[in-house]
């Protein structure tokens, strides 16, 4: 049966900054290389933040938006596919983004922002590391849309 797809209010002043670094990663290859277990306390932890963030958006909680903004599953080897990826997570971090982390599969890497001001700050940010680098990129700033999922 098809999925349902329900839609989940979030706090009006809500940003979101992505950098997507112009090279190739193939779906398949980033599925590849994660593990095919993960241990029940890593299970646990990601899902206990799952739940905690969809809550916290619910309740507009920026403090526990940026608590469940911790990856305990895939971050630690997708990253290794993303040059710079940490530098950009703690550029952003720095810059006052609630939490940072791969999109996907990846290479785009996203950082959630309370309001748009913080969200520029966090773009200057991650645009200075790979501004000095030679891996062409885009960076986006939008605020989270409240229509849910819907074809454009």
């Amino acid at each position: 049966s098809p999925l349902e797809i329900i839609k989940i209010p979030t706090p009006d002043d809500l940003y979101c900054t992505v950098i997507h670094p112009h090279i190739e990663i193939k779906t398949a290859y980033s599925r590849s290389i994660l593990p095919k277990d993960v241990s029940l306390v890593n299970a646990t932890k990601q899902i206990a933040n799952f739940g905690s963030l969809i809550h916290s958006l619910h309740v507009s909680d920026y403090d526990l938006i940026k608590t469940s903004l911790k990856d305990h599953l895939i971050e630690k080897h997708r990253s290794k596919l993303i040059p710079h990826f940490y530098q950009v997570k703690s550029a952003a971090l720095e810059a006052g983004a609630l939490g940072c982390s791969i999109s996907g599969s990846g290479p785009s890497i996203f950082a959630l922002s309370q309001g748009i001001d913080r969200a520029m700050k966090v773009e200057q940010a991650i645009n200075k590391v790979y501004s000095g680098t030679s891996i062409e990129f885009s960076t986006y700033v939008s605020k989270i849309g409240d229509k849910g999922v819907r074809l454009i």
